[in-house]
């Protein structure tokens, strides 16, 4: 029985690595200061978590609809995962949560303001910690035992690349020495086969622009009429066909 249990908690998480939309949206103001804000839609989980066993529990659980946004000022604390230095700087922030087992929805919006563009990358780096807080506590029981500490990163290709922020630049490149032990990654392996049995993760970049660009290049990368938003799109398919086509460079 144990075995059973494991073996439905490694698949749902490997299941579960292929069912993200990943959107995240960067505006920046000509200080350098600016606003991230990073949406999950995970809603294919709950309907995974009844399929591998959950739906009895989910049942005894009740609906437990949820549709609120929270300040991180609250809570930070209580978030076990989180340094000191990540408590401090996700209080600026709040969480809009819409979560339904009845009507199989789980969709986080976190907003979060920087000061310097610097503090970009830490910020995306802290919002699967956030999320991942209250989608167990929302879940509950539903939960497949040991999902909830094995869910991926809220942005698992983006883990493989070095995106910097300089003066009127923004670069994405291939951590090419990281990437070169892909195949030993265990998520990435399941994101692999659930690519290529037509399940991607999607993933959408946002950057609004403080001026106009003077140019925007990569892969999947358009850019606005008035050329003050570059919108990036890419799925896992592109990350396993060509990862260094994913990079890109905008300069303003």
């Amino acid at each position: 029985m144990k075995k059973t249990t494991l073996l439905l908690s490694i698949a749902c998480t490997f299941l579960l690595a292929g069912c993200f939309e990943l959107t995240d949206e960067i505006t920046l103001k000509a200080d350098g200061s600016g606003t991230v804000s990073s949406t999950n839609d995970m809603s294919t989980l709950i309907t995974l978590a009844k399929t591998m066993g959950g739906a009895e529990a989910m049942n005894k659980e009740g609906d437990k609809a949820t549709d609120t946004t929270v300040s991180l000022a609250k809570i930070a604390d209580s978030v076990s995962t989180l340094t000191p230095e990540e408590k401090e700087l996700v209080k600026k922030g709040t969480l809009s949560m819409k979560i339904s087992l009845k009507d199989e929805k789980m969709v986080t919006r976190l907003d979060m303001p920087f000061s310097k563009v610097q503090e970009i990358e830490k910020i995306k780096a802290v919002s699967s910690k956030i999320s991942n807080y209250f989608i167990g506590r929302n879940m509950g029981e539903g939960m497949p035992p040991g999902l909830g500490d094995k869910m991926p990163s809220s942005d698992p290709l983006g883990d493989y690349f070095i995106t910097t922020y300089g003066k009127g630049v923004i670069e994405k490149k291939l951590n090419k020495e990281k990437y070169a032990a892909v195949d030993s990654d265990e998520m990435m392996k399941g994101i692999k086969e659930m690519s290529e049995n037509g399940m991607p993760v999607s993933s959408t970049i946002i950057i609004n622009l403080p001026k106009p660009a003077k140019s925007a290049t990569g892969k999947g990368v358009t850019l606005s009429e008035d050329k003050m938003k570059v919108t990036i799109k890419s799925t896992s398919e592109d990350f396993f066909d060509n990862a260094s086509g994913m990079e890109f460079k905008i300069e303003y």
